[in-house]
């Protein structure tokens, strides 16, 4: 019996080791909250976040990119849903469910405006059987622009909300230095070390993700004292981030499908118009709302509700691609 679960245990971690280093982060945050407060006084987490996303531009597949230039329909349907009907919908759920909340009321409005996730968003296309080239296009897209549109919608949603009043100009800068130059420089690097950076995939992708799991540990160990005091607010973010989300599923699955993609497509737009990068929404909470120690429990929680939602509607749309294809290939049965 105690063979057969640690065979399990064994397969598990090696199938789900990010959930499970998710998880002992989070827990680590209550526990050494302390810990946070150094990390966030020495700002450690800068040079990571950087070196993050010139991994993240190194590993940009142009080629991919380019092979989806013509799709202007899917490029501007993109870039109008994640910069413009999710901002709406995020304030509109902020105002409802959190106006009496002013910390968490800045963490969903700083969830909502930021862009598309990089490449987690292509990849989950990509185990889904989807359009690759289109989910990389929507992500360059969002990033590119967010510099421009982060800081004035954010501004406009702050103070129409709360009043909180903020530096479009500072946050503009921030985003540059910190995201867009990281991305161009790792763009750069990749036309003469293609093969190197393929070879090395693996590990960037790790550290990539070794770079989350250190911002989710300081959010949490921020705001560790005061989720321990009202632990109902932190079944009320993650409801009203789990709310979110599927809702932007069902509004970018309904967008699909009225602009006539196909399938592949579909599971392109839908995944990656509904996610939202955790690196970019730290980098401002870092810079310019780190008196508000909640204001990133929303963004927290909607991290981890996409990673482990969008695997499974990914499974969804393969097993319907993939049914799809049998359906058009009958001889493939025998």
């Amino acid at each position: 019996m105690m063979v057969f679960v640690g065979v399990f245990l064994k397969n598990f971690l090696a199938r789900h080791w990010y959930f499970s280093a998710m998880a002992l982060t989070i827990a680590a945050g209550f526990y050494w909250s302390g810990l946070g407060k150094i990390i966030r006084d020495y700002h450690l987490l800068s040079a990571g976040i950087f070196l993050s996303f010139f991994v993240m531009g190194a590993e940009l597949e142009t080629a991919s990119i380019l092979a989806g230039k013509n799709n202007a329909k899917a490029l501007i349907a993109g870039v109008t849903s994640s910069l413009i009907l999710f901002p709406i919908l995020g304030f509109m759920m902020a105002k409802i469910f959190a106006s009496n909340q002013s910390q968490l009321f800045a963490g969903l409005c700083l969830l909502s405006v930021v862009p598309v996730t990089m490449l987690t968003a292509a990849v989950l296309t990509k185990a889904g059987g989807g359009n690759v080239a289109m989910s990389l296009l929507i992500n360059i897209a969002t990033n590119t622009l967010a510099v421009f549109t982060v800081p004035f919608t954010l501004k406009i949603m702050l103070s129409a909300g709360e009043g909180i009043i903020i530096s479009a100009g500072k946050i503009m800068l921030k985003i540059f230095l910190m995201v867009v130059l990281p991305v161009i420089l790792g763009m750069i690097i990749r036309l003469s070390a293609t093969e190197k950076i393929a070879r090395h995939k693996t590990k960037l992708s790790a550290f990539c993700k070794i770079i989350i799991l250190f911002i989710i540990f300081n959010a949490v160990a921020g705001s560790a004292g005061q989720i321990s005091e009202n632990t109902a607010l932190l079944t009320v973010t993650a409801t009203i981030a789990l709310g979110l989300h599927v809702a932007a599923l069902a509004m970018n699955f309904s967008i699909g499908k009225l602009l006539k993609f196909d399938t592949p497509s579909v599971c392109a737009f839908t995944i990656t118009a509904s996610q939202k990068t955790l690196g970019l929404s730290f980098v401002i909470w870092s810079g310019f709302f780190s008196h508000l120690p909640l204001a990133m429990l929303p963004v927290i929680c909607y991290h981890l509700i996409q990673s482990v939602a969008d695997a499974y509607v990914a499974e969804m749309f393969a097993k319907k691609i993939k049914n799809c294809h049998f359906d058009r290939n009958p001889d493939l049965s025998g």
